[in-house]
């Protein structure tokens, strides 16, 4: 079975107020452990915890709490610190394990995250927004990653995003300006993409929003940039219309916070593309054209 159609037989049948993935977990402190042999280095992993600890609920850390017991710390092989200077952290999911390069230690943040936002108690492997399995199908990982680097940034004070994640992390961003950060933070840390489609039902359909991820996965051409940035601009204004409708913004502040979308939304998109994929003048007037 396809991972978008798993996902879709999950949401079939899910509770639309479940917000845990059915993970049930016994309430406890958070964890300090010897992670690694340097001693400096389990320092700065214990204070890296907090930090996320600080900044989330604890129904948000219930899936740190229980990675924490088994995680390990390993440095980077001596032969690829030498030979791969852009090789950034990783982590490991089937093992728990993280691989640090020292010459890249603010990727420790970002990785700690995934620690926070997987569970890896089946089959299917759930981190924050990404699905996948043993064999490598896999869905959800440019929107995952797009918002791990965002958390890195907000609660590690990241200045700085990585080159090869921008049009990610603009996504991610965008998307929770519109659902809100706080659900998108609480559907991350329980490692539920089910429940952030479910609530992304409330703006299009399920076969859109299952295209639109998939979309950010495999970016290839300008064309799939347009597509997620016009499915961002249409969910911004139908949100913005529901404010209206419910009486949470007068009609003067949606007539104005649409127009000021028309106006700045191509520059978000240009943004979104880095200088790597650049838009030209005419894909910059067909965006204006069909908003």
């Amino acid at each position: 079975m396809k991972l978008e159609d798993y996902i879709k037989n999950r949401i079939s049948i899910i509770n639309i107020y479940s917000k845990k993935n059915n993970i049930k977990l016994q309430k406890e402190n958070i964890y300090k452990g010897k992670f690694c042999e340097n001693i400096e280095y389990n320092k700065l992993i214990n204070s890296y915890i907090e930090i996320i600890k600080d900044n989330n609920t604890a129904e948000e850390n219930e899936l740190l709490e229980r990675n924490l017991k088994t995680l390990k710390v390993t440095r980077l092989p001596i032969l690829q610190r030498c030979f791969k200077r852009k090789y950034t952290s990783k982590y490991l999911v089937y093992k728990n394990k993280i691989i640090l390069n020292e010459k890249v230690m603010d990727s420790l943040g970002h990785e700690l995250l995934h620690v926070a936002s997987t569970n890896a108690t089946c089959k299917i492997i759930y981190s924050g927004f990404m699905k996948f399995d043993s064999i490598g199908n896999e869905i959800g990982r440019g929107l995952n990653e797009g918002f791990t680097e965002l958390l890195t940034n907000k609660y590690f004070n990241k200045k700085d995003i990585s080159s090869y994640q921008l049009f990610e992390t603009n996504i991610a961003s965008y998307l929770s300006e519109i659902i809100g950060f706080n659900k998108m933070k609480e559907f991350y840390f329980s490692a539920s993409l089910e429940s952030l489609i479910i609530e992304l039902k409330k703006y299009d359909n399920l076969e859109n929003i299952i295209k639109f991820i998939k979309n950010i996965d495999n970016i290839k051409d300008t064309k799939q940039i347009l597509d997620c940035y016009l499915t961002l601009y249409k969910w911004r204004a139908l949100d913005l219309k529901n404010k209206y409708n419910k009486n949470i913004i007068t009609k003067d502040e949606y007539e104005k916070l649409v127009l000021d979308d028309s106006r700045i939304y191509p520059a978000k998109l240009y943004i979104m593309t880095c200088s790597t994929n650049p838009i030209t003048d005419e894909m910059k007037e067909e965006v204006r054209k069909r908003l």
